[in-house]
């Protein structure tokens, strides 16, 4: 820790004299520990030190951090106060903060660490990065391309004007090299074409089935309705002979006539009774005297 505190002064006396260190709110300090770079980023804003990392820590690997960002707060706040920063508060007390992101993942290591932390410092704004392009390898790889070149050619590297006498050999091998790249290149579209046609076709094949189904269920339904009526009459008059065997109103006996009877044509008891008679009005009758 004490050769880090040396490294900032060279580097803000000798190769950055210019920069006024005393007006900033955020110091970002990159590290490189168990192969992976990560970031601890120093907000005078919210009084926190912010640990930026494409990586999920558990709770023991939490807790060396924080121990680690105590350290570090105690000695940049050392440092700031040399440079007459006028910050309020004791750096020393500054809790740690883990910063979420959505590209965080579980693994041990990522190629692509370094990438993550170049761009952070970049795009950080003090509790969010904002840099959709991370998520996408393709575009992760450019990225690599472009923060090499950016360090190589700045005028803080020692090496350089090598680099750049060595830029006319690989140029010279560019042509060996390219049919190969082209041909992979050209490999990877077709590569790309044929996965898209395959998920196009999948997708396809996936609405006809979900179109047969919806048809299924819709015939299946309509059968249904159409069965209705039928098993309405045959519940109705199901329910009605349940009511009539419950109140006792089964259907009267047919009544039985003996073959005997039927061929002596005896008729019926009923059909010989008279009807009652009709009482008589009695008329007295007057006998007519004789004429002369």
């Amino acid at each position: 820790m004490d050769q880090l505190l040396v490294c900032w002064k060279e580097w803000s006396d000798v190769h950055y004299s210019g920069f006024d260190i005393t007006c900033v709110d955020l110091v970002f300090v990159p590290f490189f520990r168990e192969r992976q770079f990560f970031l601890f980023v120093l907000n005078l804003k919210t009084k926190t030190m912010q640990h930026v990392d494409n990586l999920v820590y558990d709770e023991a690997q939490i807790i060396d951090l924080e121990f680690f960002s105590t350290t570090l707060c105690d000695l940049l706040g050392s440092f700031l106060d040399e440079r007459g920063h006028n910050h309020e508060d004791d750096t020393g007390t500054f809790p740690m903060e883990e910063v979420e992101f959505d590209w965080k993942t579980l693994k041990g290591s990522d190629l692509d660490c370094e990438i993550y932390t170049m761009i952070s410092m970049l795009t950080f704004e003090e509790i969010k990065c904002s840099c959709p392009d991370l998520k996408e390898p393709r575009k992760r790889i450019v990225m690599r391309a472009e923060i090499c070149a950016t360090l190589l050619l700045s005028d803080m590297n020692d090496k350089r004007a090598e680099v750049l006498n060595n830029v006319a050999d690989f140029n010279s091998k560019r042509a060996i090299v390219i049919p190969d790249v082209l041909s992979r290149r050209k490999k990877k579209l077709a590569d790309d074409k044929k996965a898209e046609k395959l998920k196009k076709e999948a997708a396809k094949k996936e609405k006809e089935l979900e179109k047969k189904a919806k048809e299924k269920d819709q015939a299946e339904e309509n059968a249904n309705e159409n069965k209705q009526p039928e098993d309405t009459v045959k519940e109705k008059h199901q329910l009605e002979l349940n009511d009539n065997a419950a109140e006792g109103n089964k259907q009267p006996l047919k009544t039985f006539v003996s073959r005997k009877h039927l061929k002596r044509n005896v008729p019926d008891a009923s059909d010989l009774v008279e009807p009652p008679e009709k009482k008589k009005i009695l008329h007295k009758r007057t006998a007519k005297k004789p004429t002369a």
